[in-house]
């Protein structure tokens, strides 16, 4: 009968304090997302239905809330099953589902901390029109439409903000070098990516165009107004 007692009276106590810990949540301000944010959701619905996505399988990266979600998780399953490599001074781990770019700060010398120079591509392929720009004080992003199955996504980031994370269908990543730049490149059926290094920035520019041609198009990202 005790015990009855003290179960019945061990409920009510759980009960009254979860109803406190409830009431406590009433004075919280309602969450409004940004319009950076609902942009990128809306893009990340998008993508579902078109090329990329049938082609790796994963959700929209561009999708920062996503992402870093996303990055979390692969940290963890990276830590065993992982192949870390540098390439072009930028940390490749490579798993069983995903892969992650980072860069490697360690070694690097001074460079912007926020986005001081805002970079712009100047050779933009006939029949691509800018569909979205959003920027903060450590990315950017221009991103440019064909049609449904054919898009341009321009990214800029500081070295520390830097990090990709991929489906593991991409090929391994490689080095190439055009010019004077050099690249890493990876492909997933007709979608190639690029990314780079230059002047104390890092750029990642994925597309449905020839690996030539992206090319082209990424030796073209100068700051804006020069």
């Amino acid at each position: 009968m005790d015990k009855l007692i003290d179960n019945e009276m061990l409920r009510k106590a759980l009960e009254i304090y979860e109803d406190k810990r409830l009431c406590e949540y009433d004075d919280l301000e309602e969450f409004v997302p940004s319009e950076k944010f609902e942009k990128r959701m809306e893009r990340l619905i998008k993508s579902r239905n078109n090329y990329f996505y049938t082609v790796t399988k994963t959700r929209f990266r561009k999708a920062l809330a996503v992402a870093a979600v996303a990055a979390v998780l692969v940290t963890s399953a990276l830590s065993v099953t992982a192949i870390r490599e540098t390439i072009l001074g930028f940390f490749v781990s490579r798993g069983s589902e995903v892969d992650v770019i980072e860069y490697n700060t360690e070694n690097a010398k001074d460079y912007p901390k926020t986005i001081e120079k805002l970079f712009e591509l100047k050779n933009i392929p006939e029949g691509y029109a800018l569909e979205d720009e959003t920027s903060d004080e450590i990315s950017s992003e221009l991103y440019f439409v064909k049609d449904d199955e054919h898009y341009l996504d321009f990214q800029q980031f500081t070295k520390d903000s830097y990090s990709s994370v991929s489906d593991g269908e991409f090929s391994a990543p490689e080095k190439i070098k055009d010019g004077a730049q050099q690249f890493i490149i990876r492909t997933s059926g007709k979608m190639i990516m690029l990314v780079w290094e230059k002047d104390g920035y890092v750029f990642e520019m994925t597309g449905f165009l020839g690996k030539n041609e992206m090319l082209k198009i990424a030796q073209s990202a100068q700051p804006k107004g020069e």
